[in-house]
């Protein structure tokens, strides 16, 4: 689990259950550590895998069928940097758990009405561009890919992609990714390859009218305004070199509030807690979750974090 943790991933009284936490934490003043009865794996971002690259990992990991693919693919840069050609790959840290990993049948997914608002302004504000302009969108880690898929329909277009990525998203179970990705990046003027290696066509050292694409963790009503003047300087006829668009690749405080009322549970720990906020985020839930919380809760959780 990523530095500022509670419990380290493990919530008392139910120590045996740890989520993303696969290491044995090292921190004075450490719970009870029983030896875990389930292991659950939400995502495969870097602070959420620590531990999992050991070899003498032997336990059952549970997790979605997309993630156990993209953990049994996943390669370091330097192994990317090194095989680049299709067909090839480099060495895969988490191959050595394919027998332990424990999926399930069925899948559900959310509607993401912020994500769905940011991707729709988004390509809104890139066809304003002229037509000989390319896009380096940065996907820099996994969690923009409905950027991507958005992209790739609105133009009617593929987006280029390094060996690596096309490896991992063609592997997933959803079939959209084979349609929209390629490999040759002189079939597209979307590009979504690897920031540190970027193709010839969207170099920034050979190319000009390159747009580079990053998303940017602001606001609903920062993101409105970045739009609207995006949109004036280009009534003027400038046209920006880059583009920010809003965009988190982790759940919005909405899609949240909708899954904590779903159990209106007595309490709700923080995932992370960031040590310059002196609690105050944490302190915070109580207020943001008001409505999705049963009588008490409030106190309750107050209590805890003293």
């Amino acid at each position: 689990m990523p530095t500022g943790t509670p419990y380290n991933g493990h919530i008392p009284p139910y120590n045996n259950i740890r989520i993303d936490s696969f290491s044995t934490p090292t921190s004075s003043g450490a719970v009870d550590y029983k030896s875990p009865d389930l292991l659950l794996l939400t995502h495969t971002h870097s602070d959420h895998v620590q531990g999992l690259a050991s070899k003498s990992f032997g336990l059952p990991l549970h997790c979605s069928a997309d993630a156990r693919t993209m953990l049994l693919r996943h390669e370091s840069l330097q192994e990317r940097k090194k095989n680049t050609e299709p067909g090839t790959h480099g060495n895969r840290a988490y191959a050595h758990l394919e027998s332990n990993i424990v999926t399930g049948n069925g899948k559900t997914r959310f509607t993401r009405k912020l994500l769905e608002s940011a991707v729709e302004g988004l390509v809104k504000l890139m066809t304003r561009y002229p037509s000989h302009y390319k896009f380096f969108i940065n996907s820099w880690t996994w969690g923009y890919e409905e950027a991507l898929i958005g992209v790739a329909t609105c133009f009617g277009a593929k987006i280029h992609v390094d060996r690596y990525k096309y490896d991992v998203y063609t592997s997933l179970s959803e079939p959209i990714w084979k349609e929209i990705l390629t490999m040759d990046p002189t079939a597209t003027r979307f590009h979504a390859c690897e920031r540190f290696d970027r193709c010839s066509e969207v170099d920034e050292d050979e190319t000009e009218d390159v747009v580079y694409v990053n998303p940017n963790d602001m606001g609903l009503a920062g993101w409105h305004a970045y739009q609207q003047r995006a949109l004036e300087e280009m009534s003027r006829g400038n046209f920006p070199s880059a583009l920010r668009f809003g965009l988190c690749r982790h759940s919005s405080l909405p899609e949240l509030k909708a899954l904590v009322g779903l159990f209106r549970p007595n309490r709700v720990v923080p995932n992370t807690v960031y040590p310059n906020m002196r609690g105050a985020d944490w302190a915070n839930i109580p207020h943001l979750f008001r409505d999705e919380l049963p009588p008490g809760a409030g106190d309750r959780i107050w209590e805890e974090m003293r």
